[in-house]
């Protein structure tokens, strides 16, 4: 059975501060936001959770995004003590602690790729602010005050990733640079076509995927190899919790360019390229692993669905962590592989943030998500100010 939000005239999540008045307001626009997102309107995407699995970042901007004038926002959900008891209980018959929206970025501006920094006390994301118009590397402490640049690239910043001990890797164009610490920014590698980047869960290395092959860079020595994957063409690259070996995606089927994507795992000891999901029926659209499990989740295309499996690489078998009809988008996992946040679709429900936790076999569905025309007021007051970017 699936666990969603009770409907929102019982236990309405976005509640503002200001009682029961702005209550009430927000209950009569909750209809026509659902309304509006389920028929073109908002749609979240790149989810993180905090390293705690209390908290989950998202952007939120209009489908359309090639249109001149999308523009994405930055969210926070985040457990609100603050809610009245009282009101818990009249809308939901018991004592639960709320959850209170946040939006962490200005209207005026288009953020996106959110993440939170390591020991979750601040959060960043990508926009193009200030008189250079180039977008960088924006950091935002959860305790108040103005958004900071963090980098200052001579051209757009392109994806970006935290390790463990705060440096921040990032990619300009074809090559890989990193800053940590307040000294200047360092660039690494140059590597063809560079797109994408994962950080080993030591901070030790990081790999960056390029044309039949990984670029692995020595985070210490600056040195950088490249391990051949020919002939597959490596994309979404991610650390096995040993360190021992990368997982990519690509094509099962190597000699045909149109193969659905699979999952492999390249040996950095050994060398060599496995198949880690034979069993896996349908593509693989996404792949996410943790760094206190050795287990990996997929999401599948199979149909007009897109589940969401946990992988055992060791024995190649997958696990479908529920039965509920629809699909789930931008998997975000909690660093002990026990939760994971996600956009969850069904043919009842339009793009809502659900969760699944360890060893629930249902999803909770946290949001009836409010669009871009919601109140400002969803924004709690005291907070509004400072968090506004």
């Amino acid at each position: 059975m699936i666990r969603t939000a009770p409907p929102a005239r019982r236990h309405p999540r976005n509640v503002p501060r200001g009682g029961f008045l702005a209550l009430l307001g927000i209950l009569a626009g909750l209809t026509g936001a659902r309304a509006s997102a389920e028929g073109g309107g908002p749609t979240p995407s790149n989810l993180a959770i905090s390293d705690d699995g209390s908290r989950v970042l998202w952007e939120m901007a209009a489908i359309d995004t090639a249109a001149a004038n999308s523009r994405a926002r930055v969210y926070l959900w985040e457990p609100d003590e603050s809610l009245p008891d009282r009101i818990r209980r009249v809308f939901t018959g018991e004592s639960l602690t709320g959850f209170a929206p946040r939006a962490l970025t200005r209207r005026d501006e288009d953020a996106r790729v959110p993440a939170f920094l390591p020991g979750d006390g601040a959060v960043s994301f990508l926009a193009a602010r200030g008189a250079s118009a180039r977008v960088q590397v924006w950091v935002l402490s959860l305790r108040g005050g103005e958004a900071e640049p963090w980098t200052s690239a001579a051209a757009d910043v392109q994806t970006y990733a935290w390790a463990p001990d705060g440096t921040l890797f990032y990619i300009v164009g074809d090559e890989l640079w990193r800053v940590a610490g307040g000294e200047p920014a360092e660039r690494c590698e140059a590597v063809p076509a560079a797109r994408e980047l994962a950080i080993s869960f030591d901070g030790s290395r990081v790999a960056v995927p390029g044309t039949e092959a990984l670029w692995i860079l020595d985070v210490a020595t600056g040195e950088a190899r490249v391990v051949d994957t020919a002939p597959w063409h490596p994309s979404a690259p991610r650390w096995a919790e040993s360190g021992d070996e990368v997982y990519f995606l690509a094509g099962a089927d190597s000699s045909d360019a149109r193969s659905p994507a699979s999952v492999f795992a390249l040996d950095l000891k050994e060398g060599g390229v496995t198949h880690v999901a034979p069993r896996v029926e349908g593509e693989v659209l996404e792949l996410e692993s943790c760094p206190r499990s050795d287990k990996l989740f997929v999401r599948v295309r199979e149909g007009a669905n897109e589940p969401l499996y946990r992988l055992h690489p060791g024995s190649r078998k997958a696990f479908e962590l529920f039965e509920e009809t629809g699909s789930v988008r931008d998997i975000s996992v909690k660093s002990n592989g026990e939760k994971v946040a996600f956009v969850w679709r069904s043919e009842t429900s339009g793009p809502e943030i659900a969760t699944w936790t360890f060893p629930d076999d249902h999803i909770e569905v946290l949001t009836t998500l409010q669009t871009e025309s919601a109140p400002e007021e969803n924004v709690p007051d005291d907070s509004k100010e400072q968090n506004d970017g």
